[in-house]
C-alpha cells in the first residue's frame, strides 16, 4: 500500500500532486495540506489536524464528499503532520510520500526529518519530496538507479555512518567514515546508471537535489 500524506507546507507543484495522487492507495492530509488538495479538485480519504488553517469553503466540500475528518485541540503534544505520519502507519503501508512538508519553517523541516526516522523504525519506505528535493533515510546498503549529470547529497543522520562506499558517482568513496553535519558528501554528481551505496554502521540521509 502507497500512502500519500499531504502537509501544510510549500504548496506542491500541481503536477507533483496529481501524479502522486494518482498513484497512492490512501491519502492523508495535514489541516492546511486539505486546502491544497481541494485546491485541485480532489478530496482526501481523511483530513487530520486542528483545522485552523483550512478554509471553511474546503472544510464545507469534504464534508459533503464524506470525508473522514479527525479534529484535534491546537494545544497538543504532536505536530498536526506527525499525527498524520502515525495515521498512515497504522495502515500498514509499504511507503509513505509526503508532500508540502518542507518551505519556510526550518523547525518543521527538522521535525519532519525526524518522521521520516520514524517510518524506517517501522521498516516503512517514506520519502520528502518538493519540487527541488527528494529527501530519505537508509540503514542498509541502497542501488539507486540514477540519472546521469543529477545531483546526490549525503548526511549522516544523527551519529557517524562509518565505512561508506560510494559507486556510481563522480566523486566515489571508499571506506568513508561521515559526521553528522559535514558538507564533505553535499553536491555530488551522478555519473553512470545505477548508484550504489554501501555503510556498515549508522543511518545515511539520502538528498536528490532537482535545481
Amino acid at each position: 500500500m502507497k500512502i500519500l500524506i499531504i502537509g501544510g507546507g510549500k504548496l506542491p507543484e500541481k503536477e507533483t500532486l496529481i501524479k502522486e495522487y494518482g498513484e497512492s492507495d490512501y491519502v492523508i492530509c495535514a489541516d492546511k495540506g486539505g486546502e491544497y488538495l481541494f485546491n485541485a479538485g480532489l478530496n482526501p480519504t481523511i483530513l487530520i489536524g486542528d483545522l485552523d488553517s483550512i478554509s471553511q469553503e474546503a472544510l464545507t466540500a469534504f464534508k459533503q464528499n464524506e470525508v473522514k475528518i479527525e479534529k484535534f485541540p491546537a494545544e497538543k503534544d504532536y505536530t498536526d503532520t506527525e499525527l498524520c505520519v502515525y495515521k498512515a502507519l497504522e495502515q500498514n503501508p509499504d511507503e509513505i510520500i509526503m508532500l508540502g512538508c518542507t518551505g519556510s519553517r526550518v523547525d518543521h523541516l527538522l521535525g519532519n526529518l525526524g518522521l521520516l526516522k520514524l517510518c524506517l523504525d517501522r521498516n516503512v519506505k517514506a520519502v520528502i519530496k518538493d519540487e527541488n528535493n527528494e529527501i530519505f533515510l537508509i540503514d542498509k546498503p541502497l542501488f539507486l538507479k540514477g540519472e546521469q549529470g543529477k545531483l546526490i547529497s549525503l548526511q549522516a543522520y544523527s551519529s557517524e555512518v562509518s565505512n561508506i562506499n560510494l559507486k556510481g558517482v563522480k566523486y566515489p568513496l571508499k571506506g568513508y567514515n561521515l559526521k553528522p553535519w559535514s558538507p564533505f558528501t553535499v553536491s555530488n554528481v551522478i555519473n553512470d546508471s545505477e548508484v550504489e551505496i554501501t555503510f556498515t554502521e549508522g543511518i545515511l540521509m539520502v538528498i536528490l537535489p532537482k535545481d
